[in-house]
């Protein structure tokens, strides 16, 4: 079970295979996010989405930075959201039964230095 969950957890952040994307959804998602940008008078946007056996659309609009276009390799901190979607997917594993909020963290990493070793899963989520 244990090794599922990891496996499960470096699936989901393994960057995908390039695979064709629909060329007409592709325009339809660009121009969504070239209008949803001048519409709300946002500087700039970069969204990705990846749809099944089609592959990645990675579109941007607007700029970073004076004079700066956003392009896909422009990266965005999204601060403490990421302990959203990292709390959301430990949930979901406990709830199919892949992990214990009472495991332990070393349970599935290796040991950090002045990391206490008994602490747990639900402990983390709780922080």
């Amino acid at each position: 079970m244990k090794k599922l969950a990891l496996l499960l957890i470096w699936c989901v952040s393994q960057p995908t295979v390039a695979q064709p994307f629909n060329p007409t959804l592709a325009q339809r998602l660009q121009f969504t996010i070239d209008s949803m940008r001048a519409a709300n008078g946002i500087k700039g946007i970069s969204a990705s989405v990846y749809v099944p056996g089609m592959g990645t659309w990675k579109g941007t609009s607007g700029i970073s930075s004076a004079g700066v276009p956003i392009s896909p390799s422009v990266v965005f901190g999204i601060g403490s959201n990421t302990k959203l979607f990292t709390g959301v997917l430990l949930l979901k594993l406990a709830e199919q039964n892949l992990l214990s909020l009472s495991d332990s963290l070393h349970a599935y990493l290796p040991p950090f230095n002045n990391i206490n070793p008994n602490i747990t899963i639900r402990q983390l989520l709780h922080h």
